[in-house]
């Protein structure tokens, strides 16, 4: 349904679903200030993340994807192609959750590549490891959770030589610069549902710090974010603990 809206540009027959992650990912988008962008995917595009690349020099303006965005008609703005990568999956593993409980399924672990969601119906929580982003063999810390997300954005695992000027491309694009985030090794979130823990992993990784508390209150989403450089910060009620960040 996605390509097929970036296809024609503009909707009125779709599932609700559709509206639903879209107007959620809309107002993260208004409320990180443009840090959380679903509008990023023709510079992903161009610089040769998927199978064909637009015209080079293509400069279209993602400051507002959509010339409407109502639950019976969506349109896109002029040039804009939307991609859902930075939600989509905590959206994913969130309508599988549901989808246990209404057949009475109450201790579950739903692993989306990172995306976690546990879910217990008694005291025990459930113990996740935390991805070294500098070595993705080892670990760096721990959190533990019970009916609640975890998910982590990183650059470290998918990354490629952009086809327009050969730089190192990554797939976490900062909107303002139209260029992958930078300085930002990490972000580690922590909420009640799994399309929040993943879109504010994103929307933080783009953001300025002196965002992060807002975003994180306003999205009742703790946070842990680990710089290049090893050092990190984290929200006062993140759970998660480390034991190292040596590079």
């Amino acid at each position: 349904m996605i390509s097929k809206l970036n296809k024609s540009q503009s909707l009125n027959n779709f599932p609700q679903e559709l509206y639903e992650i879209l107007s959620y990912s809309e107002n993260l988008r208004i409320l990180s200030a443009g840090a959380f962008n679903l509008a990023v995917c023709n510079i992903l595009v161009h610089a040769g993340y998927g199978i064909e690349h637009i015209t080079p020099g293509l400069e279209e303006d993602i400051r507002n994807p959509f010339q409407s965005l109502e639950p019976d008609y969506i349109a896109l703005s002029k040039n804009i192609q939307i991609d859902i990568g930075g939600i989509g999956k905590g959206w994913l593993v969130d309508k599988v959750a549901s989808l246990l409980r209404t057949r009475d399924i109450t201790n579950f672990v739903i692993n989306a590549g990172g995306d976690i969601y546990a879910s217990s119906d008694n005291n025990d929580k459930i113990e996740c490891a935390l991805e070294n982003p500098f070595n993705e063999q080892e670990f760096i810390g721990s959190i533990k959770i019970k009916n609640a997300a975890i998910a982590c954005s990183s650059q470290n695992r998918r990354y490629w030589k952009a086809l327009h000027d050969g730089s190192t491309f990554a797939h976490i694009i900062d909107p303002q610069t139209r260029k992958p985030a930078r300085g930002i090794a990490a972000v580690f979130t922590e909420a009640k549902d799994t399309k929040t823990a993943d879109a504010v992993s994103t929307a933080l990784f783009a953001a300025r710090p002196f965002q992060y508390q807002a975003i994180s209150r306003a999205m009742n989403c703790e946070y842990a974010v680990v710089y290049e450089n090893g050092s990190y910060m984290k929200s006062a009620n993140y759970q998660g603990t480390f034991n190292t960040l040596d590079r």
